[in-house]
């Protein structure tokens, strides 16, 4: 069953989107992933940097995705997007 999700741009379409693109993790700092995020919705779906922006602030309340970061490195973690059943 489709969810409206499903048929515009919100945040499991984003999510899964990104996930595909990256996988589940990308070695970036936090400005710099948050750019990559943005620039790669941007491109996907075709909206302003402002959209996009918004979007990955709403997909990081979230928990979708996630700034890791320890002494040794860090990096982002997509969820990976739930399976339909």
């Amino acid at each position: 069953m489709l969810e409206e999700d499903d048929l515009v741009l919100g945040p499991s379409r984003a999510a899964r989107a990104l996930w595909i693109a990256f996988g589940p993790i990308t070695d970036a700092d936090y400005l710099s992933g948050k750019t990559l995020f943005r620039d790669a919705l941007c491109d996907r779906f075709d909206v302003s940097l402002l959209e996009a922006e918004e979007l990955c602030d709403e997909l990081e309340r979230g928990g979708r995705i996630v700034f890791i970061q320890t002494d040794e490195e860090a990096g982002w973690h997509i969820h990976a997007p739930e399976e339909q059943l």
